[in-house]
């Protein structure tokens, strides 16, 4: 009986620290956004990220929950093509 309590609080760990590592990961990413002296040095940044974002277009999520993301990506429920084109319309119109 113990050894199915330890190993379902196991994987309960390994959920929850995915989870979290994936957040501080965004949170991290995003300490940074808005800081340019000059307007004109904030356009190129938006245009070098644009352009890389048309190369390799970021993950939409099909569901709008930050919590347990890696149940979603093992049943491969975490994004949607048809999103994917949209997004990536949307930037083109945006850029152009």
């Amino acid at each position: 009986m113990t050894i199915i309590v330890y190993i379902f609080a196991l994987v309960a760990f390994v959920f929850i620290a995915f989870d979290f590592g994936y957040n501080f990961n965004v949170w991290q990413k995003r300490i940074h956004i808005g800081r340019w002296s000059e307007p004109e040095s904030w356009y190129n940044a938006v245009k070098k990220r644009a352009k890389k974002w048309l190369r390799h277009t970021p993950i939409v999520f099909r569901k709008d929950k930050s919590r347990l993301l890696l149940w979603d990506v093992m049943c491969n429920n975490l994004s949607n093509s048809t999103i994917q084109s949209w997004q990536k319309a949307g930037l083109l119109m945006g850029i152009y």
